[in-house]
């Protein structure tokens, strides 16, 4: 999971993981999907941290798909 939001932060024009077992995420749906997100990483008074953890909540609550 740290894995995924590192790359999403670094790079975040890469829209898809691949994750195990053939399941692909789409990070940047997930977080459109998650309606705190667009707010807090578009926000420049809040902390690396909490951006973080906001990209690691939405992956959490993201429904993974099977290819």
């Amino acid at each position: 999971m740290a894995r995924l939001v590192d790359n999403y932060i670094a790079a975040p024009e890469l829209r898809t993981h691949t994750l195990v077992l053939g399941l692909v995420l789409d990070v940047a749906a997930a977080l459109q999907a998650y309606p705190l997100a667009g707010a807090v990483l578009a926000s420049s008074l809040v902390s690396s941290r909490v951006k973080r953890s906001t990209v690691g909540t939405a992956i959490l609550l993201a429904r993974p798909r099977r290819v």
